[in-house]
């Protein structure tokens, strides 16, 4: 099995109510986020995926949320969503997404992962 990554950072705010901890106010983060593709074979050229492809397919889907407020966005209010606007959100938002647009015979996107701040990481995984 082979596997590939693709990493790309974004900025984005957003409005989480946690009657928990307290926390309802505006916020943002530095979303780093991280895709993991897998093949069990080889393309013609000897790569999992063209490094230049998923990094563009990743960054066609983060590009619209990048410098914007998540809970402002529609991608986040429809389509087989909600999805909350949440690092948890965020990585299954960008994980299925993703996945219709590079998921094949040959390669599959396996997990999404985002860290919202350092000494976090939450992950999204294709069932």
């Amino acid at each position: 099995m082979y596997w590939m990554s693709a990493e790309r950072m974004i900025c984005a705010s957003h409005v989480v109510s946690d009657a928990a901890e307290g926390r309802q106010g505006l916020h943002g983060h530095n979303w780093k986020v991280s895709a993991h593709v897998r093949a069990e074979r080889l393309d013609r050229s000897g790569q999992v995926l063209s490094p230049t492809v998923l990094e563009a397919e990743l960054w066609a889907i983060l590009d619209p949320i990048d410098h914007r407020h998540l809970n402002d966005l529609a991608s986040f209010h429809s389509g087989k969503g909600p999805f909350p606007t949440t690092a948890a959100g965020l990585a299954r938002l960008v994980g299925e997404q993703l996945a219709a647009r590079i998921n094949d015979d040959r390669v599959q996107l396996r997990r999404v992962d985002v860290t919202p701040r350092a000494g976090l990481l939450i992950s999204w995984e294709q069932p």
